[in-house]
């Protein structure tokens, strides 16, 4: 099977820096693949034989410095963590891991380890797969440090990769478009895979369909991910609104996809962009997280965040919550994976909704919602 050129070539430039024990840093924008990207690169590495060890981290949905622990599973505490990384070291060290599409990322992670890099000079170095949050929103001096280490961006999609991307959908769900179809989702995407997933979900469900559908959610939270990816006050460039914004923010905005250049002006990577965001402008709600977009949570994650909101900073067993998201019938339905996910996925949108806002897990007893 033809693999996609551009995440070949990130796999490729990972295996490279392994080798070399060189750190290296990978920064996409909002489901442009890079969860992909590194379960694939991790495949790749449990099937090739490597002069170094590895050590596989995926902190996708951490949002606390217990939760990245947790994520840790060796330890409970980064001192534990690091006894135990330079007390095994037989051979050279590549630890690679990813931080989800949230900002957050923990400094004591960070530092801890900086901290054996320095014990160990040249046996142990990591490979780190990020949001581009973590380069546009402000975060702990330490993660902006480390972010000046050979980072690269995971660019769109190219022409031949998205037409990948498409034929891999196709052999997925088992549905095939017409050519006009799929050419106006190419168009509209932009080659965020994300994007083009989520019309390709809309034109399978609609014979008739012939452009996005923006109420539709899966669209709509994706649209919303990406311009969440961007600090709100930056977030004006995606209507053509440049001026006072510093050039090295432009130059940032355009390296990473979210703009390209037009003639003289720059313009989002996708009309879906602004046209998203005209619609989302006049579709909200008043909550007290401020204008929510209506577009963004469905009707059980608003339920829930709003049951949140009336027992703020109270436990809140994981059958409590289980009865708002299934109702009555809940013990029917309820399995804690799927609770898991739900919470996952309700981190992650209201990380883009009110970053400040935090949902903790007590092990063994349930949720706290801290506002």
């Amino acid at each position: 099977m033809k693999q996609i050129r551009i995440n070949e070539e990130i796999i490729q430039k990972s295996l490279d820096a392994a080798k070399r024990i060189d750190p290296i840093i990978f920064a996409g924008m909002f489901d442009s693949g890079i969860d992909f990207i590194f379960a694939h690169l991790i495949h790749r590495l449990e099937n090739i034989k490597t002069t170094y060890a590895k050590l596989v981290l995926d902190f996708s949905g951490c949002s606390t410095t217990n939760d990245y622990l947790k994520a840790l599973q060796i330890a409970s505490t980064y001192e534990a963590f690091s006894t135990t990384i330079c007390s095994n070291m037989r051979r050279p060290l590549i630890i690679f891991f990813y931080t989800g599409q949230q900002e957050y990322v923990d400094p004591q992670f960070l530092l801890t380890i900086n901290r054996i890099r320095q014990l160990h000079q040249n046996h142990i170095s990591y490979i780190w797969f990020a949001s581009t949050r973590v380069v546009f929103h402000d975060v702990d001096p330490l993660v902006k440090k480390m972010l000046t280490r050979n980072i690269h961006p995971i660019p769109l999609k190219d022409e031949s990769d998205v037409q990948l991307v498409m034929d891999d959908l196709e052999r997925v769900y088992s549905g095939s478009l017409t050519e006009k179809t799929k050419k106006t989702i190419l168009s509209f995407s932009g080659g965020n895979p994300g994007l083009m997933k989520a019309m390709y979900l809309q034109a399978l469900d609609t014979p008739l369909w012939k452009q996005p559908n923006l109420y539709d959610e899966r669209l709509s939270s994706r649209l919303e991910g990406i311009v969440s990816d961007i600090p709100i006050e930056f977030q004006r460039v995606f209507t053509g609104q440049t001026k006072n914004i510093s050039p090295s923010i432009i130059e940032l905005l355009v390296k990473y996809g979210y703009l390209i250049k037009q003639g003289r002006v720059y313009v989002p990577f996708t009309k879906l962009i602004s046209q998203y965001l005209l619609l989302r402008n006049v579709s909200s709600e008043q909550t007290s997280f401020g204008h929510v977009p209506l577009l963004l949570l469905s009707p059980t994650q608003r339920s829930v965040v709003s049951y949140f909101e009336s027992h703020a900073n109270i436990i809140i067993s994981r059958d409590q919550l289980a009865e708002v998201v299934w109702g009555a019938s809940w013990q029917d339905k309820y399995s804690s994976w799927a609770m898991d996910q739900f919470i996952s996925t309700l981190r992650e949108k209201l990380s883009m909704i009110r970053p400040i806002s935090r949902i903790v897990t007590k092990k063994g007893e349930g949720y706290i919602f801290i506002p």
